[in-house]
């Protein structure tokens, strides 16, 4: 070789020209293998990595709070628009209040004193029903005790024998008078607008209860008659219709008063229907009954005394009625 480097370059032998050499057996133990090149230690790694990680949650942190602010700025605002629609829908509602609350406490204020007449009206009503009902039952215990004696007038009025002198006889050819028919004591008026009294001219009574039984065949009004004076034109009559109406009045010669009138239940109405009159005459009160029902008072003392008597009134149609059981018991 040595040889070949020392000819000149053109005589030196080339690669053809040179046999190649045996391999060489390798040598056992191999070499060790060349170790690659060292990374990062692994602690360096984990720290980048947790860095990494840090960077990261950092980041997603920094978003999510930007979106939850911007989230709750929204809902702040969205909350500032609701309270201030709330705020003006209170203060229009306060106005509206306001200006309604006088209106309203007017109504209000109507209302009640409505309702307080209303119930003061029903108050009075009911007062005026309970003085009523005790008054109706004070009259009847009244009646009771008055009438539980002797009575001094006893009549069945069959006839004119037990010296009252009761009127009789008849005008306007037979269809105006009193007399005694068919039991009973009939009082008849055959003109429109007229009354006929019928007296019992023999008697005269100053404090007293009366009572007679009455029963209207034709027409409308009769009644009894008392504290009389048949040659003056002057007594009180208490007369009823056949439709339930009563009156009590007051005839002196050519003047006229109307004491108490009205309506009762306790009349038995129509044609031939027997009712009993009762008045209660006590210093110038009288107390009125119809069937010993209570049913008005009346105060006047303009005739003290007199005589007692039925009447009838001819208010539409001649009338005619049938008066049977007078009796009379004085008071002390």
């Amino acid at each position: 070789m040595l040889e070949d480097e020392q000819k000149p370059f053109h005589e030196q032998a080339t690669i053809k020209d040179v046999s190649p050499a045996r391999p060489t057996e390798p040598a056992w133990p191999p070499p060790p293998r060349p170790r690659p090149r060292q990374g990062p230690a692994k602690a360096i790694k984990v720290l980048a990595i947790t860095l990494a990680a840090l960077l990261v949650a950092s980041g997603l942190s920094l978003v999510i709070y930007a979106t939850t602010n911007q989230y709750n700025l929204a809902l702040v605002a969205q909350q500032r628009v609701y309270l201030r629609g709330t705020v003006d829908s209170q203060a229009t509602i306060a106005r509206s209040l306001q200006a309604t609350a006088q209106p309203l406490a007017t109504t209000q204020a109507q209302i009640y004193a409505s309702a307080t007449a209303q119930d003061q009206a029903t108050a009075t009503v009911q007062a005026s029903g309970d003085q009523a009902t005790a008054a109706a039952t004070a009259q009847s215990g009244a009646l009771t005790q008055d009438t539980s004696g002797t009575p001094v007038v006893t009549d069945p009025l069959n006839d004119n024998t037990l010296n009252y002198n009761w009127d009789e006889g008849y005008t306007d050819n037979n269809k105006t008078g009193c007399n005694f028919v068919n039991g009973g004591y009939e009082v008849q008026e055959a003109l429109k607008g007229f009354i006929h009294p019928c007296f019992a001219e023999s008697t005269n009574f100053s404090n007293f209860v009366y009572q007679v039984s009455m029963t209207t065949t034709s027409g409308s009004d009769g009644g009894i008659i008392f504290c009389g004076n048949r040659s003056k034109g002057q007594y009180y009559f208490f007369r009823i219709d056949i439709n339930g109406n009563y009156a009590f009045e007051l005839y002196n010669g050519k003047a006229y008063s109307s004491l108490a009138s009205g309506s009762s239940s306790a009349i038995s109405t129509g044609l031939s229907q027997s009712n009993s009159l009762t008045v209660i005459a006590n210093k110038g009160v009288f107390s009125l009954f119809v069937n010993s029902t209570y049913v008005a008072s009346a105060s006047d003392k303009t005739l003290k005394a007199g005589q007692i008597g039925m009447a009838v009134a001819n208010t539409s149609l001649p009338v005619t009625a049938d008066f049977t059981n007078a009796q009379v018991w004085t008071l002390s």
